[in-house]
């Protein structure tokens, strides 16, 4: 008998402590508006947010290719005015040479010095446009520029072979 009424106690507990249990309040259609409303409006902040994000990663992705590009435009202006240093000294050095030669060389070796000076102040412009080139267009001015270059360097060897040296 003690474990029919022990039971029997214990089954009236639950039955109180089931009744003492608070349900949660009934969502009405106008507290479930309002967190769709604030769910709604907490994403368009982050959407917002992330897109504000991306645009500033955009602009400092934008401003370093700019910074790059600026740098490297600078140094393909410099290794140009180097060439164009050294064309210069052995330029004049074949000018010289071109004044003692005898008249047979200076026949054969003259158009190939002026064409080499005439190349030469042709790429003195190319520098100068490649100096005001923008950032879309000074590589392609930089490899035509290169090449001007390179075909001066060839002009000033034949020159230079027709003189002797």
């Amino acid at each position: 008998m003690p474990i029919r009424f022990l039971a029997a106690l214990l089954a009236s507990c639950g039955l109180l402590c089931a009744c003492e249990k608070e349900e949660p309040p009934a969502q009405t259609s106008e507290s479930l508006g309002d967190a769709l409303e604030s769910a709604a409006d907490d994403a368009a902040d982050r959407m917002e947010d992330a897109t504000d994000d991306l645009g500033e990663a955009a602009d400092d992705a934008a401003e370093n290719l700019e910074d790059r590009s600026s740098e490297l435009k600078a140094q393909a202006v410099a290794a140009a005015e180097d060439r164009m240093t050294a064309f210069e000294t052995q330029l004049d050095g074949l000018e010289a040479r071109l004044e003692s030669a005898s008249e047979e060389v200076k026949v054969e070796a003259k158009p190939l010095v002026d064409s080499a000076r005439a190349q030469f102040d042709a790429i003195g412009a190319k520098i100068n446009e490649l100096r005001a080139a923008s950032a879309a267009e000074w590589e392609s001015v930089s490899g035509e520029l290169m090449a001007a270059l390179d075909a001066l360097g060839n002009s000033i060897a034949q020159a230079a072979a027709k003189l002797g040296g």
